[in-house]
């Protein structure tokens, strides 16, 4: 249905230690392209916003690759769109309604190595809007 259909556009992406980015902020409001030589970014950036959207079984694609030369600072993922959007958040039985701005991700290594995944979906959700301003 095209009745639901919304279109957002990515204001700014900020990416810390995630392949070969140790910190970016790139003010995305009109891009339309990315052009660049091999090995400059344009894949990373991609999926990193791929990565910060789509939360679910991310943890099973995470390697120990996509962490900055291989470092165990955490990767950080923000980004901010240009309009609101609407969160439903869990709260104890019910969920609530909150307007939203951003989507943040936060991805860890694991403290104690084990046989299970080595790394942990350390933080993913959406912040609120903060810096609205009043319309007099």
């Amino acid at each position: 249905m095209l009745n639901n259909l919304r279109i957002m556009r990515i204001k700014e992406i900020c990416i810390q230690n995630f392949r070969a980015i140790r910190e970016q902020r790139i003010d995305a409001v009109n891009i339309s392209m990315f052009i660049g030589n091999n090995g400059t970014g344009k894949t990373s950036v991609l999926e990193a916003i791929h990565f910060a959207l789509s939360p679910y079984f991310l943890q099973g694609k995470i390697k120990h690759t996509d962490f900055y030369n291989g470092e165990d600072e955490p990767i950080t993922i923000e980004i901010e769109f240009d309009s609101n959007f609407k969160v439903e958040l869990p709260d104890g039985y019910t969920t609530q309604e909150v307007v939203c701005n951003k989507v943040h991700l936060n991805i860890k290594k694991r403290e104690s190595r084990s046989t299970e995944s080595i790394f942990r979906l350390g933080s993913h959700y959406s912040l609120l809007r903060t810096n609205q301003r009043k319309r007099s």
